[in-house]
């Protein structure tokens, strides 16, 4: 639990290769929302984050500034081996529960 608004949490990724595509989801009871879709080519950022994320290409983590009681819920990173628009097999997951008061 954040107790503080307007900290800062680093959401830990894996270290992806270099085909890997990166997709960082916000969910809570209402919503998933996409944070940011990472290819090679090109980092597509939801205009909600842009000005308070920032994305770390090499370990494929993701700082989250100035953190929000709406920030609260479940935070998750999904790494594909390969483009595709559903899970596959290979897929690496991994989920962070934020609580901001």
């Amino acid at each position: 639990m954040i107790r503080q608004t307007h900290s800062s949490i680093l959401l830990v990724g894996y270290q992806p290769k270099n085909q890997d595509v990166v997709r960082w989801y916000f969910l809570n009871s209402k919503t998933r929302k996409t944070i940011l879709h990472f290819t090679t080519s090109v980092i597509h950022v939801n205009p909600f984050y842009r000005q308070r994320s920032e994305f770390d290409v090499v370990t494929g983590s993701l700082l989250l500034r100035n953190l929000q009681t709406q920030d609260s819920g479940i935070f998750e990173v999904i790494l594909n081996p390969i483009e595709s628009q559903g899970l596959e097999k290979g897929d690496q997951i991994s989920y962070v529960e934020l609580d901001v008061q």
